[in-house]
């Protein structure tokens, strides 16, 4: 027999009315798992609020400029082969991020 999430957990087992299926995970968890959602039938979203913080993390990991899986090299030569003229050089700027109240 299959374990259920509040097995796993050691949670106290759940009605089916306080339980949703999550839509990308496919995991039933309590409905406090998932964010408000005016719009929907019950008034929440589809994906529990774990998938939905998963996705916008892989969404703000992925560059939005084309060109950031270049090389600054690859793209000088690229240019080049392009007949660019001109002379090319870049520079490399490393940016520190600080907390505050680390100053």
């Amino acid at each position: 027999m299959p374990v259920t999430d509040n097995e796993a957990t050691g949670a106290a087992p759940a009605s089916n009315e306080q339980l949703k299926k999550c839509q990308a995970c496919g995991r039933l968890l309590p409905r406090e798992d998932f964010f408000k959602h005016n719009k929907s039938e019950d008034g929440l979203m589809c994906e529990c609020k774990e998938c939905v913080r998963r996705r916008h993390e892989a969404k703000k990991n992925v560059s939005r400029n084309p060109l950031a899986q270049f090389t600054a090299r690859q793209l000088m030569d690229e240019l080049s082969r392009r007949g660019y003229k001109g002379e090319l050089t870049y520079t490399e700027v490393k940016v520190h991020k600080m907390k505050l109240g680390e100053m």
